[in-house]
């Protein structure tokens, strides 16, 4: 499934077993050259007792274990254009 996303990344999300995920996507503009986003996404397997994922990002790869079924991931970005 697609989600938006903060300004220039793109999210689709592949769920394996039964599971329930929500996001909120907030964007706050308080002059025109400064804008933040913050994105919170939370999943719930309703199925599972661990979740293993396998992962590549800036901080490391490969496989990752959460004890328990929700995951919940962050993010936040800024931009002041000159």
């Amino acid at each position: 499934m697609y989600e938006k996303d903060v300004l220039y990344a793109f999210s689709v999300r592949g769920i394996s077993g039964k599971a329930i995920r929500n996001y909120i996507l907030s964007q706050y503009k308080p002059t025109k050259k400064f804008n933040l986003w913050l994105r919170y996404a939370r999943t719930n397997f309703q199925d599972a007792e661990r979740i293993l994922n396998v992962e590549s990002s800036v901080l490391g790869s490969g496989l990752t274990q959460i004890n328990g079924n929700t995951r919940s991931e962050l993010k936040m970005q800024v931009r002041y254009r000159f």
